[in-house]
């Protein structure tokens, strides 16, 4: 295998970019929790316990979810966190998921979306999201994708990952109120260690 811990199968891997690709790029819907809350949610959580090594992140993303609200009033909640987190609202801008703002680029769509748009293209694919390519959530579809396929680009693209976004799952753990999106940045450190 070209990335990740050559100990996870690759599927696995795969399917643990996936989720975390999908969790980065939208807030979790009503529906989404409830998954999470049900029987085949909680087995997914120990799936993912396990497989990226961090029970304490899991167990931080169960706490978040078994909040004794409805799946509507915590989708709503947590909607305002990853607004808060990932889109700057409330003026805080401490855990944008852009590649060139952990690099210090002075603007977005700049040398780090080019690079990603590159190695896109470099295998068919193209970025059909509104976000610039250099947003964690393409950039570890992107890595499902390379992994999925066995890649050797996929050990350029985590060790470009290693040097940003380290510093962005910090920010997430530091500055995430309600738990769940800083269990989220701990699984991500490990998956792309």
């Amino acid at each position: 295998m070209t990335a990740m811990n050559t100990t996870m199968p690759r599927n696995d891997v795969v399917t643990g970019l996936l989720w975390l690709s999908g969790i980065y790029a939208h807030e979790l819907s009503a529906e989404q929790i409830a998954f999470f809350r049900s029987d085949e949610g909680e087995a997914f959580l120990d799936w993912l316990s396990q497989l990226s090594r961090e029970p304490d992140a899991v167990a931080q993303i169960r706490s978040a979810l078994a909040a004794p609200v409805e799946e509507s009033s915590l989708a709503i909640d947590l909607a305002g966190e990853y607004a808060s987190l990932f889109l700057g609202v409330g003026n805080r801008m401490n855990c944008l998921p852009y590649e060139a703002m952990w690099r210090g680029e002075s603007r977005l769509w700049g040398a780090s979306t080019k690079r990603v748009d590159a190695l896109l293209e470099s295998h068919g694919l193209k970025n059909d999201t509104p976000e610039p390519s250099d947003h964690i959530a393409v950039q570890l579809q992107l890595m499902a994708h390379l992994v999925s396929g066995g890649s050797v680009d996929a050990a350029m693209l985590k060790s470009q990952l290693a040097e940003w976004a380290p510093a962005f799952c910090d920010s997430v753990q530091t500055h995430d109120s309600r738990g769940f999106y800083a269990g989220v940045a701990a699984v991500t450190r490990s998956l792309l260690s």
